[in-house]
């Protein structure tokens, strides 16, 4: 009787900690395809604001909050794509800077190499590299702003014409 309650007890401690372990475990991150989010910026036809990051760069670190939090108060659609190659390295960063979802955002990392490659070519041959960078596309998913990332570069952007 006494090994049943001891198995019991350790199987409830079990799954308590598996439950604490999903919840925390909840991913900012999406893992994608080039597919899944080509077809969702064109069946989206409203103007989209894409962010390239990578986890290991310092202007990233130091621009990413400000933006995200901004942003949370706009009805613009915000597509924030990590270039790492390492969901684990990216999905710590975004953790670092206490980054969470907001209705008008997305966060994405592509399931290869060429899926990023084949992505961000899409929409921009002219693309350098450097990051953080900010895409904007209009309803036609042609490019109406390209470059670095700020806060005064999305107001600017946000202040135009669609």
């Amino acid at each position: 009787m006494k090994r049943i309650f001891v198995l019991c007890t350790l199987l409830c401690i079990g799954v308590l900690c598996c439950n604490t372990f999903a919840f925390s475990a909840q991913n900012i991150l999406q893992v994608v395809a080039f597919d899944d989010v080509y077809n969702e910026l064109n069946s989206n036809k409203e103007r989209k604001f894409i962010v390239f990051f990578t986890s290991w760069c310092g202007h990233c670190k130091d621009k990413l909050p400000a933006v995200i939090s901004a942003i949370g108060k706009i009805d613009e659609k915000f597509y924030f794509i990590s270039l790492d190659e390492n969901i684990e390295y990216a999905e710590n960063f975004l953790k670092s800077l206490e980054i969470k979802k907001g209705k008008n955002m997305k966060f994405f990392i592509f399931d290869n190499e060429d899926s990023i490659a084949k992505f961000v070519y899409q929409f921009t041959p002219t693309y350098s590299g450097s990051v953080p960078y900010l895409i904007v596309l209009n309803s036609a998913n042609s490019p109406t702003y390209e470059g670095g990332l700020s806060i005064e570069h999305v107001i600017d952007v946000l202040k135009r014409k669609r």
